[in-house]
């Protein structure tokens, strides 16, 4: 049971390390020929911080889908209904990993940022639904939807400073 256990973290902590691992990669690629080239807004996030931050947060990701599988599922068997939580956790990883790859692979903040506001829209359904199985985890994209908010003020100031 232990190492079934284990195995479920290291899906989950692997399957949102890699995404994460994409997203600095392409980050870095248009980080010196593009981004920083930009106007950017006064409360924008340093360099370092943004690469920072986008760790800590796929590491609370993997974790967190750990903890929503684990208090989700016993033996195979569900324990609380989970109202689609799991095609939430995936879809937000997927636009999690999107903002990155279309803001700075493509180099278009427009689309990035709706694609951050289908995103937050994402994030506050799973507050709402993880706070049946987890307070804790609800918590946790509580807060990652105030840093979804932030990205998307300095989203938007991007393409407002940029014209």
């Amino acid at each position: 049971m232990l190492i079934k256990k284990f195995l479920h973290f290291y899906f989950f902590q692997m399957m949102a390390m890699i995404g994460g691992a994409i997203g600095l990669i392409v980050k870095l690629s248009a980080f010196q020929d593009w981004y920083l080239h930009l106007n950017k807004p006064w409360f924008g996030p340093s360099d370092n911080l943004l690469s920072v931050v986008w760790v800590f947060i796929h590491v609370l990701l993997g974790i967190t889908g750990y903890l929503l599988w684990h208090n989700t599922y016993h033996e195979g068997e569900e324990k609380t209904n989970t109202d689609g939580i799991f095609i939430l956790l995936y879809l937000q990883l997927v636009l999690t990993f999107g903002w990155m790859w279309i803001f700075f692979g493509l180099q278009l903040p427009l689309v990035a940022f709706f694609e951050k506001v289908i995103s937050l829209v994402v994030l506050i359904l799973m507050v709402k639904q993880s706070f049946k199985i987890s307070k804790f985890v609800s918590s946790f994209y509580a807060v990652y939807t105030l840093w979804t908010l932030y990205l998307l003020a300095f989203n938007l100031s991007i393409i407002q400073l940029n014209r």
